[in-house]
């Protein structure tokens, strides 16, 4: 959880995100579009659960910006949809 709150997070979690293939990562916190795009490219959309962000303080209840940087990432739809809603699905046994 917030692994991805800073540059050098974000980074950091890619490294372990290539090393390891066990552990899926949450998108609040994310820098933008493009780490979300370099982060499939590199360990898959499998690999990234969607975070709304919406737990912290100040909550911005009216806006995700977190689900629009997933929305405008120049990824796939398939991509879009694992990391939206079809991996938090396998990683609860919702299949």
């Amino acid at each position: 959880m917030d692994a991805l709150t800073t540059n050098a997070n974000s980074q950091l979690a890619l490294d372990i995100a290539k090393r390891t293939s066990n552990i899926l990562f949450d998108t609040a916190h994310v820098r933008g579009s493009a780490y979300i795009r370099q982060f499939v490219e590199a360990a898959g959309s499998h690999r990234l659960v969607f975070g709304s962000l919406f737990y912290s303080y100040p909550a911005s209840y009216e806006h995700c910006a977190t689900l629009e940087e997933i929305k405008t990432a120049k990824i796939s739809d398939t991509d879009k949809a694992n990391i939206l809603a079809s991996n938090a699905k396998r990683l609860f046994g919702l299949n």
